[in-house]
């Protein structure tokens, strides 16, 4: 073991990551992180995982040297380092990715996992099945005709025809790597919540979601495939209550009736019952601390409660639903102050502003 080269060490109690030697003394080495910053592709760009941006940094805690035993190091897999690794057949890039997620580190195995799905994405024909996103839903698509940068494109579920961007169609299915893609996908989803686990910092549980949602709509193409739809939505689920998205969660695995989907879906109305407590928590200690401050002749704290309470269970649920609009302003009690109602509204901005950056993050 040399001072400047690659290992591969423990992270945590369930993540490994690639790491530059340092120092190296007696037993002991002294590491820094190579992939703080996350995956990077090894070659293009990625189809499905965050890409990072060149100005960005890894987690804090990282830029630190953390110092362990020789024996708790390991060396790269032969693979990882071989210089003629990019000529690899998909079915390969596969079995690596595979490789590295068994070995505990996610990151690693992203990029072998994203080569895999270059390695099946054919360029576009007339009459080929691709993989496109409408209005939030991942779909089946064929191919009608092909403009210079646009594609004409025949929705498989609905008939409806749909004029996309050639760089918007997600990926190309292949007719002899339709289930290795679909299979990836999975593998590439469980990757990417694993590091999220790990590092917050970009995108990488909404990577996931994008992930099982093309695996989802691969499983719709073929009857052989179908048995795959509960991972894909058991997979889908958790990524999204990952993010606080419990309703589109439930969705996902409500038809679902094995053993695994009862428990999931027992602990899921947990966090969606711990979510509405905290609301509410929330919407009392705003209402009691606006009512102290504003009750000075001792009449308005009750038409104060109720409509802090009103327009922030419809913030809510608009921001459940979905919905980007405001939700409308409940009529004000006719004793109230300008002041009064200055100090409201600015109290239901705040309210609203924490509540949508709450189920956002996945708290």
């Amino acid at each position: 073991m040399q001072v400047g080269s690659i290992v591969r060490a423990s992270r945590n109690e369930n993540l490994k990551g690639r790491a530059m030697v340092a120092t190296v003394e007696d037993d002991t080495v002294t590491l820094l992180w190579e992939d703080s910053a996350g995956p990077s592709p090894i070659q293009g760009q990625f189809m499905v995982a965050p890409m990072m941006v060149r100005e960005e940094r890894g987690r804090e805690d990282d830029d630190a040297e953390v110092t362990m035993l020789q024996a708790d190091v390991t060396e790269l897999l032969e693979f990882e380092t071989s210089p003629s690794r990019n000529g690899a057949p998909a079915a390969t890039w596969k079995d690596r990715g595979d490789h590295l997620l068994r070995l505990g580190d996610p990151a690693a195995a992203i990029p072998f996992y994203e080569m895999a799905l270059r390695s099946t994405n054919s360029s576009l024909q007339v009459g080929c099945t691709v993989l496109v996103q409408n209005k939030g839903q991942v779909l089946l698509a064929e191919v009608d005709c092909l403009d210079a940068t646009t594609a004409d494109l025949t929705l498989v579920d609905s008939g409806a025809e749909l004029v996309v961007q050639q760089s918007q169609v997600l990926l190309s299915l292949s007719t002899l790597h339709s289930e290795l893609q679909l299979r990836v996908l999975l593998n590439l989803a469980r990757s990417l919540m694993q590091w999220a686990d790990y590092d917050a910092s970009r995108p990488y549980r909404a990577s996931a979601v994008l992930s099982t949602s093309m695996a989802y709509a691969i499983t719709t193409s073929d009857e052989d495939f179908v048995s795959f739809q509960p991972t894909c939505l058991m997979l889908r689920s958790k990524a999204n209550a990952s993010q606080g998205r419990y309703e589109a969660s439930m969705a996902d695995v409500e038809t679902l009736n094995d053993r695994q989907a009862r428990q999931w879906k027992a602990e899921l109305l947990v966090l969606m019952r711990r979510r509405e407590l905290t609301d509410k928590k929330l919407v009392k200690g705003m209402c009691q601390w606006i009512g102290r401050a504003t009750n000075s002749s001792g009449n308005d704290e009750v038409p104060v409660k109720r409509t802090l309470e009103s327009t922030a269970v419809s913030v809510s649920t608009a921001e459940r639903k979905g919905c980007n609009h405001s939700a409308p302003m409940p009529q004000l009690h006719h004793g109230f102050s300008l002041n009064m109602i200055s100090t409201c509204c600015a109290m239901l901005i705040l309210i609203a502003a924490f509540l949508y950056q709450a189920h956002s993050s996945g708290r």
